[in-house]
């Protein structure tokens, strides 16, 4: 299932055909088939009508969630190496 992840990453808008998946997966085309209408089932992946696969909303979404998230901590650790920072300066401009 990661492989059709990473296969079908950067092909969002034309998709892939099934063939091209299954080669890529090292794979048959029938196993193939039942792993993408297994994610499909789950809004992961979508078929459009040209018989072509791509990642669906509900991936990109999980992938938009996980920015949002990284970027909340980024902006967050930044802060804390600030306020660590101020005070590592205020210790050291301190009288012995």
């Amino acid at each position: 299932v990661c492989r059709i992840f990473k296969t079908l990453a950067g092909h969002a808008i034309q998709g892939l055909t099934l063939k091209e998946i299954a080669e890529a997966i090292n794979t048959n085309d029938p196993s193939t088939l039942r792993l993408l209408q297994t994610l499909e089932e789950e809004r992961l992946v979508i078929q459009f009508e040209s018989k072509r696969w791509a990642l669906a909303m509900g991936m990109l979404q999980i992938a938009q969630a996980t920015d949002n998230e990284l970027t909340r901590a980024g902006a967050r650790v930044k802060e804390m190496q600030q306020r660590i920072h101020a005070g590592a300066a205020n210790i050291e401009n301190r009288p012995l």
